[in-house]
């Protein structure tokens, strides 16, 4: 099987950790979320306020190499609104299609 990955864009208060963690877990799988952060100043040396501002512009830079808007809809090949479809109910869905 080759190399997959999950990548989970969310929304304050979407419950988008919780779901990529349970994802991760139920798959046996790593998740990366702050920690990922944290690993990059370890290893580049720079300080762990400057990397997570970098990361803060990827949207940017996003827009900038592909002319699409970061967290535009139509730009992901699956959207959910687990404020309708819980918690439960999108890990069930993400893991499937995994």
């Amino acid at each position: 099987m080759s190399n997959r990955i999950l990548t989970i864009s969310r929304e304050f208060g979407s419950g988008g950790r919780t779901i990529g963690k349970e994802i991760a877990k139920q798959l046996g799988i790593p998740c990366y979320d702050s920690e990922l952060i944290d690993k990059i100043a370890v290893q580049s040396g720079f300080a762990r306020d400057y990397v997570r501002e970098k990361d803060k512009r990827r949207a940017a830079y996003h827009r900038f190499y592909t002319d699409r808007k970061w967290g535009d809809a139509k730009n992901y090949q699956v959207c959910l609104d687990s404020g309708v479809l819980g918690i439960d109910r999108c890990v069930q869905i993400l893991r499937m299609l995994y």
